[in-house]
């Protein structure tokens, strides 16, 4: 393996991304298994992955690693991902315009976690 199994866990690899890297490298039994994001980990797209080899042992495995082709390696990912204005025009239409639907917006993206910058410009003490 080009890296250890660290390198591909965070935000910067996506399910797909991650999958085609692995086709690239030459393996042929990706699978991949759609979590739930949580509160400790909704920043993460990869959340843990496994190469299954000796009988079914899974370790975590270093850089320079070798395995054969046919191996399974499963990548667990959050679904939904977490929005961001960088990754979902509709999240960056909801920000800067006036003319868009919100319920469109909330209805399809019910229970995904959304994260981007704001400034408070009033409150309202209660």
């Amino acid at each position: 393996m080009p890296h250890s199994r660290d390198y591909y866990l965070g935000s910067e690899w996506t399910f797909e991304s991650l999958s085609k890297h692995f086709t690239e490298l030459g393996f042929t039994n990706i699978i991949g298994v759609e979590c739930d994001p949580d509160e400790d980990n909704y920043k993460m797209n990869i959340v843990a992955l496994e190469i299954s080899y000796r009988f079914g042992k899974e370790d975590p495995w270093n850089e320079g690693d070798e395995f054969k082709p046919d191996r399974a390696i499963c990548i667990y990912y959050n679904s939904p991902a977490l929005l961001t204005i960088d990754n979902s025009e509709s999240l960056q239409k909801i920000l800067t315009s006036e003319d868009i639907s919100y319920d469109t917006f909330c209805s399809t993206y019910d229970n995904y976690y959304v994260e981007f910058e704001a400034v408070v410009v009033s409150h309202l003490t209660y």
